[in-house]
């Protein structure tokens, strides 16, 4: 149980480096970080959100997270009464966090199901990799990032944004996404005297230790996520579909590390087909994706 002693409000720097107001919510940074730990324990509960699939292991993984991000206000005892807290809590669920939240879920999954089908079939990848799925987009259930996702996706997929506010949330959380995530490309993109991103000459030469292993976390966060958006509705899972990406998933990358990725993906389609196509595997990976069969 919380100390009564410690329920007085946290000084709101040590809770974010970015700010100590919100002003899309017209709150303190401190409001809305205890309001977001509320609204993301009853999530974890089951009490919002559409109740998206998550297995123990999952589960665990993102209680860990959430009690570490938010472990400053798990050492308060915040009154779930308090009306600037209640108000704030009621605005969050009208900008459908608890949607982004199943989104970051449903796509752990994809990631997850991707990965160990590459493994199924005999992609070899580092010893890091088994980690980097534990914890890929991590980051999304933090209070830096749910909010600017929400205005970003709540009502949609991406919008044009106008509103100010809404503007500097979502930039705020696309800036510290890629600041605490090796697999995107912009996380090496280095910035001006703007604060706008270049783009690097490689994520090979910027991380020569691990840049192959961010490029494979990078390919698997392509393919779920090209395949949880273009599949959804398909009977069976096409992995050729999932492969077969537009050129402006590219252009992302430094052109050396857009070819790399490139001939990875053909590399790894190819032992896909190859496991499909021998006699005895057909079956192998029936209800690999939401129950649903692997086909090439």
């Amino acid at each position: 149980m919380p100390n009564r002693m410690e329920s007085r409000e946290i000084p709101s720097e040590s809770l974010s480096e970015d700010r100590s107001f919100v002003p899309l919510l017209g709150v303190s940074h401190t409001v809305y970080f205890k309001a977001l730990f509320r609204l993301v324990n009853e999530w974890l509960s089951g009490k919002v959100g559409s109740g998206v699939r998550l297995d123990k292991k999952q589960e665990d993984t993102i209680r860990e997270y959430v009690a570490d991000t938010y472990k400053p206000v798990a050492l308060t005892a915040t009154d779930p009464t308090d009306e600037k807290i209640a108000t704030t809590y009621d605005a969050l669920r009208r900008w459908n966090v608890p949607l982004i939240l199943d989104k970051a879920t449903s796509h752990r999954y994809w990631i997850r199901r991707c990965y160990e089908l590459c493994v199924a079939v005999g992609v070899e990848f580092s010893e890091q990799m088994e980690n980097r799925i534990r914890i890929h987009d991590l980051s999304k259930y933090s209070d830096k990032e749910l909010l600017g996702y929400a205005v970003m996706f709540g009502r949609g997929g991406y919008r044009q944004i106008d509103d100010e506010r809404e503007k500097h949330e979502w930039e705020l959380a696309l800036e510290h996404h890629y600041c605490s995530n090796t697999h995107h490309p912009e996380y090496f993109f280095p910035k001006d005297a703007d604060g706008r991103r270049g783009k690097s000459p490689s994520m090979m030469d910027a991380d020569p230790a691990n840049g192959e292993t961010n490029l494979a976390e990078s390919i698997i966060d392509m393919l779920a996520a090209h395949g949880e958006r273009t599949l959804d509705k398909d009977t069976d899972v096409s992995v050729r579909k999932m492969f077969c990406m537009d050129e402006k998933f590219f252009n992302r990358y430094a052109e050396s590390d857009g070819a790399y990725v490139k001939a990875r993906m053909q590399d790894w389609l190819k032992l896909i087909e190859t496991f499909l196509s021998t006699e005895g595997n057909e079956r192998k990976l029936d209800g690999w994706f939401d129950g649903r069969r692997v086909v090439f």
